[in-house]
């Protein structure tokens, strides 16, 4: 086969996978392979000088690193970002990169890393020049990882606020597995615009099996559902179970971005007022 022809074949790979990993499965059906160029890595020099994101939503994380508020596992990130629990993430997550040939990826919040470097040197033993991307709204949390991780030379930090920042262009999968559970209704939609805004092509992204969910205040914690009202998202591409006993069934749902950018965010946020009242509003 020609070059042109192996690249093509590259561009329009499917792959059917099922992985069980840890009791945890992964099915991608019919999900094209990423074949795009890498990140304006330079931007992650720049970008994250200083914090531009709301200050009081800023001062709402910082006070539960500070208080403790999710307790100490985890980094303070809570009980669920334990190495333990997170092995079957992990596994899943590394499969998902490799089938669709993702590069470089954007994880938000990255929070105090503690299981996360875990899968990156999985990842590097096959991508030496994998490029990751950790942000989060703790200005603390980002300093102390930049300090921790100062000699990753391809892995980069900066404070983030998922609500009302744009994201770095240019990555391949935005993972967000811990964060919209811990905002406003508002909030979430805020952040779901941001993410659909993207020029990533791939959204890993957190939710649960509630049957309702329920307004929070930022900070607070609740069972989210992404495909029940308000939020009503589509069917996703691939569907993985964490399977933790300890915890609430919750998965990590695989979207395509350019397909989550097409729904009606206005209309999402209009449904925050009333996301009981309206159990099957479109």
């Amino acid at each position: 086969m020609g070059t042109a022809a192996t690249m093509q074949a590259a561009r329009t790979q499917r792959t059917r996978v099922l992985v069980t990993a840890g009791g945890v499965a992964l099915l991608l059906l019919g999900v094209a392979r990423f074949s795009g160029h890498g990140p304006a890595w330079l931007q992650g020099d720049t970008l994250f000088k200083s914090y531009t994101g709301d200050p009081e939503l800023q001062d709402t994380f910082e006070d539960v690193y500070k208080r403790g508020k999710w307790g100490s596992d985890g980094g303070g990130s809570g009980a669920g970002s334990t190495v333990e629990i997170t092995k079957g993430t992990r596994a899943l997550l590394k499969q998902a990169i490799t089938d669709l040939g993702v590069r470089s990826m954007i994880d938000v919040p990255c929070g105090a890393m503690v299981w996360m470097p875990l899968l990156l040197e999985e990842v590097e033993k096959e991508q030496p020049s994998f490029k990751y991307l950790g942000l989060d709204i703790t200005a603390s949390v980002v300093k102390k990882n930049k300090k921790t991780f100062a000699t990753k030379k391809n892995w980069r930090f900066g404070a983030f606020d998922l609500t009302s920042q744009a994201l770095p262009r240019g990555y391949d999968l935005i993972h967000t597995r811990d964060a919209l559970q811990h905002l406003s209704c508002r909030s979430i939609v805020a952040a779901l615009r941001t993410l659909a805004t993207s020029s990533s092509r791939y959204l890993l992204v957190g939710s649960y099996n509630a049957t309702t969910n329920v307004d929070i205040e930022d900070g607070e914690y609740f069972d989210l559902n992404l495909r029940r009202p308000p939020y009503n998202l589509d069917k996703p591409l691939a569907v993985f179970a964490e399977n933790n006993p300890q915890f609430a069934p919750k998965f990590q749902l695989l979207y395509s971005i350019p397909e989550l950018a097409k729904q009606d965010f206005a209309a999402m946020k209009l449904r925050c007022a009333f996301p009981q009242a309206c159990p099957d509003c479109p």
